[in-house]
């Protein structure tokens, strides 16, 4: 079926900072906690954002682009989102063969790679910490590209401290739109958030 989601890493987030606040912000309407501080869901997430908070980062995951249609607009609306902090994306979609990732440092974009259908659409910046030398390079053969994989993308964002092995095991919450009658969409629509294989 594969994989299709967009992640956010806030990074050393504003003291007092409101998640939902913050989720109404980023998707342009108000959310509600569904479910709080479990384990691994197993559940699909459909309209819902999975959330959870380890060492000095929020994570937060959901549907593509957080269920916005262009690109551009989501990449301006994280950049103002970002202003009181530091905030990396990333997405991960199979049907077009989408992996992209981009890192902004209080409002300033840093870091931006996408490639779709077997070609790299835009890299900008200075590789990140985390990235592998030359693995997000500005060209690639086909055959290098092509071996870019979901994995890498996040060990790129392990590059802001954190392990994946350990973010999974931390409790997180699932928000939901203010009244949506179902916490999480139809039965396997999508893997559970925390899951990439």
């Amino acid at each position: 079926m594969g994989a299709h989601y967009s992640a956010l890493l806030l990074i050393n987030p504003p003291p007092g900072m409101e998640i939902a606040d913050f989720l109404d912000d980023l998707v342009g309407r108000k959310h509600e906690v569904a479910v709080g501080e479990r384990q691994h869901p197993g559940l699909p997430l459909g309209d819902c954002i999975g959330v959870c908070k380890h060492k000095n980062i929020t994570f937060i995951q959901g549907k593509v682009l957080f269920g916005m249609k262009d690109e551009s607009t989501f990449l301006r609306h994280l950049q103002r989102l970002s202003a009181e902090g530091n905030l990396f994306h990333w997405t991960v979609e199979d049907t077009s063969g989408t992996l992209a990732f981009d890192y902004f440092e209080r409002g300033n974009p840093r870091r931006s790679w996408w490639s779709c259908d077997g070609s790299i659409s835009s890299s900008k910046g200075t590789p990140l910490a985390g990235e592998a030398p030359g693995k997000f390079a500005e060209r690639l053969s086909a055959e290098e590209l092509s071996g870019i994989e979901e994995w890498d993308v996040v060990a790129v964002a392990e590059g802001f401290g954190f392990s994946w092995d350990e973010l999974v095991e931390t409790p997180f919450s699932v928000y939901r739109p203010t009244g949506s009658e179902k916490p999480y969409g139809p039965s396997g629509s999508q893997k559970p958030w925390w899951r990439f294989w």
